[in-house]
């Protein structure tokens, strides 16, 4: 679900630029997948989790993707998993970072941020 009041300032940000809007949007595509990839790395530090849920929750929120910004504070406020762990974890943040692009998909009208594919 997106926060409509920050769909609608973005709009206004980028008055009527389409494009651009939809740049916005594989932006966050990109760099949310490559965090997520991080993410999925058992080894990592406590403070390299924190810090890439921290920047996931930021461009989240940025984006106007509240319901995966909220994951995020949520589960960086938390202990990060531990190594034989963090599978639920990063599964509940692709669920939702797919639902986030979805629904900016259809707000900016671009089908194409609709498909995603699997890194797997």
């Amino acid at each position: 679900m997106l926060d409509p009041a920050i769909w609608q300032e973005l709009r206004s940000l980028f008055e009527g630029d389409e494009a651009g809007l939809a740049d916005l949007v594989r932006t966050f595509a990109d760099d949310s997948q490559r965090t997520l990839d991080r993410l999925a790395d058992p080894g990592l530090p406590a403070e390299r989790w924190r810090a890439g849920l921290h920047r996931l929750r930021s461009a989240s929120a940025g984006i106007g993707a509240a319901a995966l910004s909220a994951l995020c504070a949520d589960l960086e406020a938390g202990e990060p998993p531990g190594p034989d762990c963090p599978g639920p974890l990063l599964e509940r943040l692709r669920r939702e970072r797919e639902a986030a692009l979805r629904a900016l998909g259809g707000a900016t009208g671009d089908p194409s941020e609709t498909q995603e594919t699997d890194p797997g």
